[in-house]
């Protein structure tokens, strides 16, 4: 049985799930900015939580654009460099989805200053 869920979006630069939660992060193209979804029944009612302002596009080399984590009862969620401008972690309080809370950024330069996290993956302690 074919699903249509218009409304949604139209057009995305890259799509991930979490590895920890039922949330969807769409990188959806020009003002809309990273958006996140419900994804606890994906295919009967797969919904929009949140959209942000965070500028993200497709370009560059990371397979994975996103590390989200829960530390104690907060949840962190990692953007690995969204507009490709070298190398950069964003950190995000992300507990209430609706209301993302920036943390910092981290300048990951140690081996190359602009190319290098392709392969950047949660890894839990």
């Amino acid at each position: 049985e074919k699903k249509h869920f218009p409304g949604l979006f139209s057009t995305v630069d890259w799509i991930e799930a979490s590895d920890s939660r039922p949330l969807l992060f769409v990188c959806v193209p020009g003002e809309t900015g990273i958006v996140m979804l419900d994804i606890s029944d994906p295919m009967n009612n797969p919904r929009i939580i949140a959209e942000t302002q965070i500028r993200c596009r497709r370009r560059g080399w990371a397979d994975y654009r996103l590390i989200d984590f829960q530390r104690g009862d907060r949840w962190i969620t990692t953007i690995v460099d969204p507009s490709d401008f070298g190398n950069l972690l964003y950190y995000y309080d992300t507990t209430d989805v609706t209301g993302w809370v920036y943390i910092g950024q981290l300048h990951a330069n140690w081996e190359n200053a602009r190319d290098g996290l392709g392969q950047v993956r949660n890894v839990d302690p």
